[in-house]
């Protein structure tokens, strides 16, 4: 008599199947070999994808965070720039400061000098010269702002460059520009 069992357990069968297959020895030790291989490729493959996936990850936070440090970069060289003009303006603000005293005493020793009925337009000065612009009211006057300049002063060599008489003026005016060297 035969005897059926309807409740088997399909996982006996599948394991009972391969075990039943039956391979050649002599097949064996390869069939295990290239398995092995097969195995341990897919598992160096998948340690290396797992490694390029993370390593394309930290690129990624990388680049990001070079894009921040260059943005940083920038607004600090543009504070840096910023700073640096900053100083070269305080820089010429205390040369103007500590030359002030020097410059008003030059100032009052020329206007001193000056005749009445001239008066100075504007004063330029370079390094070892002075050019003063003026007006005056007439020739005489334009020959005494000369004549004073030179007389013991700081002013060497003054020179007469221009006297025209300025039409718009009235009473007309002669405006003048007299350059002179400044005395040590």
């Amino acid at each position: 008599m035969k005897r059926f069992d309807y409740l088997c357990d399909p996982r006996g069968r599948a394991l009972n199947r391969i075990v039943e297959l039956r391979i050649a020895p002599r097949f064996q030790m390869p069939l295990i070999v290239l398995t092995a291989a097969v195995v341990t490729l897919m598992a160096v493959y998948g340690i290396e994808r797992h490694r390029r996936l993370e390593a394309g990850t930290l690129v990624a936070a990388y680049r990001v965070e070079l894009q921040r440090s260059e943005i940083a970069l920038r607004r600090a060289k543009v504070r840096d720039q910023q700073i640096d003009r900053l100083v070269l303006l305080d820089e010429h603000v205390t040369r103007i400061e500590r030359s002030g005293d020097l410059e008003s005493a030059r100032l009052v020793l020329l206007a001193n000098r000056l005749p009445r009925r001239s008066w100075l337009t504007s004063i330029d000065d370079e390094s070892s010269a002075v050019t003063l612009s003026g007006r005056a009211i007439d020739l005489n006057t334009v020959g005494a702002v000369l004549a004073r300049l030179v007389q013991n002063s700081p002013f060497a060599n003054a020179m007469l460059t221009s006297a025209n008489i300025d039409p718009n003026l009235h009473p007309q005016a002669y405006d003048y520009e007299v350059r002179s060297e400044v005395r040590p």
